[in-house]
């Protein structure tokens, strides 16, 4: 009897140990191609190393349902689990923040060589994921994911967080202002541009004194801004209006990555006309691609509206 049990037990350790080695990082590939919705807005660097019998996980990710359905379809006791969830310790407690200038580049990688993928405009409010160095990992509202210097944001805690939300807000609706320390006071603290969004102090005459993420204080022409919370609360654009926004960006220069109205690429001129109206798309064509209703053309092309986007490309 005790013969038979150890060679049942042989057996489970073999086939556990021919379960382990069979999986490889193409496995690993194939998972994430099947349950990955984007790695441009999701974190999934996760690798898979066989060690004797046992299956080593590392790596880091901002989703617990995917880490926990890996470890679900994998099915095995000997897995041993190094994978760091996001936000993680560099960030300590502040894992909020705000853009801190008025166009913030955020690039593919931590490094100033590395590819400008999007830019942020002072005022939006991020997600830190992690720090490395002087650099932070962040997601903006429209869940892209990029690194920006730590001269771009300001880290908020949850609480510091909720108090900005709270707080009376504008959103700069000029192509260009500068903001001046003082109310006759020429001093400039700061560039502004369109769709910059600051905290309110006081309301005087012309001028608003306003408050930048960081603490500054500084003042700018009233007819330059708009009401935030009324803003935000206007997300039906008018067709005529998205025309006239759109038309008013000719001429701007072209920037791969840029998503501003100081220069742009196509899918950044898209989104900007539509965040002027209200609407966060998705940073990419190819994820804008998935907003709104779908509308098949007829044969006229006749029943498109103005302010409808058109993408081209294939189902598969």
């Amino acid at each position: 009897m005790r013969f038979k049990i150890k060679i049942l037990l042989i057996a489970a350790i073999l086939i556990s140990s021919c379960y382990v080695s069979k999986f490889t990082e193409t496995d690993l590939l194939k998972f994430i191609q099947k349950n990955v919705p984007d790695q441009r807005e999701t974190v999934f660097n996760i690798s898979a190393e066989n060690t004797g019998n046992k299956l080593i996980l590392k790596g880091d990710t901002d989703s617990k349902e995917l880490k926990d359905k890996l470890f679900t379809e994998l099915k095995s006791s000997n897995l041993v689990d190094r994978i760091t969830m996001l936000p993680d310790n560099s960030v300590g407690n502040k894992k909020f923040g705000l853009i801190n200038i008025s166009v913030a580049n955020m690039r593919a990688a931590p490094s100033y060589s590395a590819e400008l993928v999007t830019q942020g405009l002072m005022g939006t409010p991020i997600k830190i994921l992690k720090r490395q160095g002087d650099w932070f990992l962040v997601q903006t509202p429209d869940r892209y994911i990029s690194w920006v210097d730590e001269g771009g944001i300001y880290p908020l805690t949850s609480q510091e967080f909720e108090t900005w939300k709270n707080a009376k807000r504008i959103i700069v609706l000029d192509d260009f202002i500068l903001a001046t320390k003082g109310f006759n006071n020429d001093d400039i603290i700061s560039d502004l541009t369109m769709g910059n969004i600051l905290e309110v102090i006081k309301n005087e005459a012309d001028k608003l004194q306003v408050k930048f993420p960081d603490g500054r204080t500084g003042y700018i022409p009233v007819l330059a801004c708009l009401d935030f919370r009324g803003f935000a609360e206007n997300k039906i654009p008018d067709k005529e209006s998205v025309t006239v926004v759109a038309k008013s960006f000719t001429g701007r220069p072209y920037l791969w990555g840029g998503t501003s109205v100081k220069a742009m690429d196509c899918s950044g001129f898209v989104k900007m006309v539509y965040f002027m109206h209200g609407l966060i798309l998705a940073r990419d064509a190819s994820l804008q691609a998935f907003y709104g209703k779908l509308v098949l053309p007829n044969r006229e092309f006749d029943n498109f509206e103005k302010g409808d986007l058109l993408f081209f490309g294939r189902d598969s």
